[in-house]
C-alpha cells in the first residue's frame, strides 16, 4: 500500500508538478518607457490577472502584492469560486487609473523613479499567486494604443541559468536602432525574483560596451566586459533596463540586453540550484520590424537552461510582413559557443553562433507567408541549446501591432492538456480576436472547444524537416479555450485589437520531476 501511495505522487506530480499549471506562480515585477504620446504610449494604464483552473471543485487561493505585503483572497474577487467554469479576473490597476497609479510597484515600476531604480536596485515589486489546487495564471495589460501579456509557468519558471530576449528595434545590420530619439517610446528590460532568501544574483551583457541601465533621468552606467552582483532576499528582485531615449543605447550597444547571462550562484560563483530564480524579459515598447516604424509591447516569463531544448516548431500567426518590415518572426539565443543553426530540412546550418548572441530568423522561411505556417528549427545536436522567442503579428499588415512570447522546446514528456485558456478575446473589458496556434504529433488526436462548443480543426500544416509533426492555426475563439491530445503538445494564444497585440503559451514547458521522493 505505501508503495501504491509512492507511485500515485510521483504519478501525480509527473503530471502537474513541474508544469506552467501549479499552485504557486512567482510575477517579477516589470517596467515600462514612460513617455505618452497621444494614444500610442508606453505607459500601461489597464493591468489585469487572468486565473483558470482544470478543477471542478472550487479552488482558493491569495494573490500577495509583494511591494506591500497586502493579500488579496480569491473568495472575494468573485461570488462565484474559480473553479473549471468560472475563471477569474484580478484588476491591478484600471485603465482609468493614470500614470502614476500604472507605475505604482503593484506589477510595474517607473523606470525614473529614484527610489525604485531599474538600474540595479534591489526592490520588492510583482506578484505571488498561491492556490490549493494547480491553476494557470496570465498577465494582460493595454497601453493607449498597445498593450502585452505574459504567462506564468509556474514552478516550471525556477531555474539558475537563463538567457533573455526582446525586441532588436532595427536590423542588426543597422548601426542605430529605427525608434532612438528624445521622445522614443522604446525601452528593453528583464527581471530577476529571488525566491529564496540570500540568493546571489549573477548577469553578464555579452553584447554590451558601454550602456545605460535605468530610465532617463535615473540610470546607471554598465561598462562592458563585468559582472553585475546583487544578493536578493526573497521575493525581492532587480530590473535592468534600457531606455533608448538615452542616445548612449542607440550605437552599436542597441542590443545590450539581449542574450543577457543570468544566473543563481554561491559565494564562490557556481550555480546555486538551491535558491532558483524567476526571470520575465522583453520590450515596453519596441519592435522587430527593421524599418518603417510601428512599436508595440512584448513581454514573457521564460525557463531556464534545464527546460529549453534543440528542436523548436514555430506557427505563424495573423501578422503579414511587408518589404521593409517583418513582424513575424523567431529570435534564438544560443546558449554556448559554436551553436550550428538548422532550418527546417536543411543539411548545413545557416549560421554559427556563441554564447548569447542572437539570431532573428527571417520570416520568409516559414512553409507559407500566411497564418498557420511552420518554420522547424534545431541546432547540431542536444548538447546545444537555444533559448527561443517568437514575434508575432496578430492584424494583417499593420506593423505596429506585435507581440512576443516565450516558445517551448520539443520535448515528448509535454502531455499537459489545456483546460482553460481564460476569456482569450478579454484584455480588461477590452475586446480582442482571440485565436490558438497548436502543434501536435502527427499521429496524436486532438480535440479544441471553446464556449461555442468543440471546433472543427482546419487542415494541419506539415513541418518541413519535422514530418512527424504538424500544427494548426484556430483564429475568432470565443470565451474559454480547451485543448486535448493524447500525444505531446504545445498551445499558443494570440489575440489583437486595432495596433494592440497580445499571446503566450499554455502548454509545452513540462519536465519530469526528479523520481526521488521523501518516505511517509
Amino acid at each position: 500500500m505505501k508503495n501504491f501511495r509512492l507511485f500515485f505522487v510521483f504519478f501525480f506530480f509527473g503530471l502537474l508538478g513541474f508544469s506552467q499549471i501549479s499552485k504557486i506562480h512567482y510575477v517579477p515585477p516589470l517596467t515600462a518607457n514612460d513617455q505618452q504620446q497621444g494614444n500610442a504610449g508606453s505607459i500601461p494604464y489597464g493591468q489585469y490577472l487572468y486565473l483558470s483552473t482544470p478543477s471542478t471543485q472550487p479552488v482558493s487561493g491569495t494573490i500577495t502584492i509583494l511591494s506591500t505585503g497586502t493579500q488579496i483572497a480569491f473568495s472575494t474577487l468573485s461570488t462565484t469560486p474559480l473553479r473549471n467554469d468560472n475563471p477569474l479576473t484580478y484588476e491591478i490597476v484600471p485603465q482609468t487609473a493614470g500614470a502614476a497609479a500604472a507605475m505604482n510597484k503593484e506589477l510595474f515600476v517607473d523606470p525614473d523613479d529614484t527610489a525604485n531604480s531599474t538600474g540595479i536596485q534591489v526592490l520588492k515589486a510583482g506578484l505571488l499567486v498561491e492556490a490549493d489546487c494547480p491553476i494557470y495564471v496570465s498577465v494582460r495589460y493595454y497601453a493607449g494604443a498597445q498593450s502585452g501579456a505574459l504567462t506564468s509557468k509556474g514552478i516550471a519558471a525556477l531555474g539558475t541559468e537563463f538567457r533573455t530576449g526582446m525586441f532588436m528595434n532595427g536590423s542588426q545590420s543597422q548601426e542605430n536602432g529605427s525608434y532612438d530619439g528624445a521622445t522614443s517610446q522604446t525601452l528593453n528590460f528583464f527581471s530577476v525574483m529571488a525566491t529564496e532568501n540570500n540568493t546571489i544574483v549573477e548577469v553578464e551583457l555579452p553584447n554590451a560596451a558601454s550602456i545605460l541601465l535605468g530610465g532617463r533621468t535615473n540610470s546607471y552606467t554598465y561598462s562592458g566586459g563585468g559582472k553585475i552582483q546583487k544578493t536578493l532576499q526573497q521575493y525581492e528582485s532587480i530590473i535592468l533596463a534600457q531606455d533608448f531615449r538615452n542616445a548612449q543605447n542607440n550605437s552599436g550597444d542597441r542590443f545590450g540586453l539581449i542574450g543577457a547571462l543570468v544566473k543563481s550562484v554561491d559565494v564562490l560563483g557556481n550555480k546555486d540550484s538551491s535558491k532558483p530564480v524567476v526571470v520575465n524579459t522583453g520590450s515596453a515598447s519596441g519592435t522587430l520590424a527593421a524599418n518603417g516604424g510601428g512599436h508595440d509591447h512584448g513581454v514573457d516569463q521564460i525557463v531556464g537552461i534545464d527546460r529549453v531544448g534543440h528542436e523548436y516548431i514555430f506557427v505563424r500567426a495573423n501578422g503579414e510582413d511587408g518589404s521593409n518590415y517583418e513582424l513575424e518572426t523567431p529570435l534564438v539565443i544560443a546558449a554556448q559557443d559554436g551553436t550550428e543553426i538548422y532550418i527546417g530540412s536543411d543539411t548545413s546550418p545557416t549560421t554559427t553562433l556563441n554564447a548569447g548572441e542572437p539570431l532573428l530568423i527571417s520570416s520568409s522561411l516559414y512553409s507559407k507567408q500566411s497564418p498557420g505556417g511552420t518554420m522547424y528549427v534545431k541546432t547540431q545536436n542536444q548538447d546545444f541549446k537555444l533559448f527561443a522567442y517568437q514575434g508575432v503579428g496578430g492584424n494583417g499588415s499593420d506593423r505596429r501591432n506585435q507581440g512576443m512570447f516565450f516558445v517551448p522546446p520539443l520535448n515528448e514528456e509535454a502531455q499537459d492538456d489545456v483546460d482553460n485558456i481564460a476569456d482569450i478575446e478579454d484584455v480588461g473589458g477590452i475586446t480582442f480576436g482571440g485565436g490558438i496556434s497548436l502543434v501536435s504529433k502527427v499521429s496524436a488526436t486532438v480535440t479544441v472547444s471553446d464556449d461555442t462548443g468543440n471546433i472543427t480543426l482546419p487542415s494541419p500544416e506539415t513541418v518541413d524537416g519535422k514530418s512527424d509533426y504538424h500544427a494548426y492555426n484556430i483564429p475568432n475563439l470565443e470565451g474559454e479555450v480547451k485543448v486535448v491530445s493524447d500525444e505531446d503538445l504545445y498551445v499558443n494564444y494570440y489575440g489583437f485589437s486595432g495596433t494592440a497585440a497580445i499571446g503566450g503559451f499554455y502548454s509545452g514547458f513540462t519536465i519530469p520531476p526528479d523520481p526521488v521522493i521523501a518516505p511517509s
